[in-house]
């Protein structure tokens, strides 16, 4: 009878073990998984920036339910100071493109009109380009969802935080892009708070009084539209604003 209990006993410790052992792994898993399926605090879009060497990859995170079918969705890359993009070295063509930037367009189900541009490109898991230059910091990349009215800043990858002073659209300043993802918000200006006002004049095209994606929006849809005449430098030129102002 003893014997009996013993045997129990020690089958019973090693169910648990191994149950505990199970839930163990599970978690491991679940940490080692690394980035969120679905981007953070409720948004339909996210973007991460990695790079190796002369190589940066962008990985994009969506949420399917938060987006609508025709969604638009932009993404600007500017490349550090004294960098240069190697022409043709992109996975994905751009649709607007120099030296150091580089504009994607893309649609949740193509193709979708912008003016008289079709959005033919279906949003990617991920995307490639090359760029020379002495540093692999100082990246900057921005992303905007047309209808979905949202925007946010490209993030470096999971466990890099690069310590930046910016301001966030919470009005906060902070010290590195990881604080700003925590908060859930999005990156406002390249300073500490507050930001310099961005009112009327050129870049607010749509006439709202601010400067946001949808300027963007529509100085592209206008420059689509025109068939190719209109001035493609103040393209580049909002588009270098919203990179590095908002």
């Amino acid at each position: 009878m003893r014997l009996s209990i013993a045997k129990c006993k020690r089958s019973s410790y090693a169910f648990f073990l191994l149950i505990a052992l199970m839930l163990v792994l599970q978690a491991c898993d679940i940490r080692t998984a690394g980035k969120s399926i679905q981007p953070p605090s409720g948004r339909g879009f996210a973007v991460e920036r990695s790079v190796n060497a002369d190589r940066v990859s962008l990985q994009f995170f969506t949420d399917p339910p938060k987006i609508s079918q025709s969604e638009i969705v932009l993404i600007a890359e500017k490349v550090p100071d004294g960098s240069t993009i190697v022409p043709g070295s992109a996975t994905i063509p751009p649709d607007f493109s120099s030296d150091t930037l580089l504009v994607w367009l893309f649609a949740k189900t193509p193709p979708v009109q912008l003016g008289s541009l079709s959005v033919s490109k279906p949003i990617p898991t991920s995307l490639t380009y090359r760029f020379t230059g002495t540093g692999n910091t100082g990246f900057i990349g921005k992303y905007g969802l047309k209808e979905f009215d949202e925007e946010g800043l490209i993030t470096d990858a999971a466990g890099v935080c690069t310590q930046v002073i910016v301001c966030g659209t919470d009005g906060i300043t902070y010290t590195d892009t990881c604080g700003v993802q925590r908060a859930g918000v999005s990156v406002k200006c390249q300073q500490a708070c507050p930001c310099p006002g961005v009112t009327g004049g050129s870049f607010d095209v749509d006439g709202s009084g601010t400067f946001d994606i949808n300027d963007v929006f529509v100085a592209i849809n206008n420059y689509v539209a025109s068939q190719g005449s209109g001035d493609v430098g103040f393209v580049f030129s909002i588009i270098n604003a919203y990179v590095q102002i908002v």
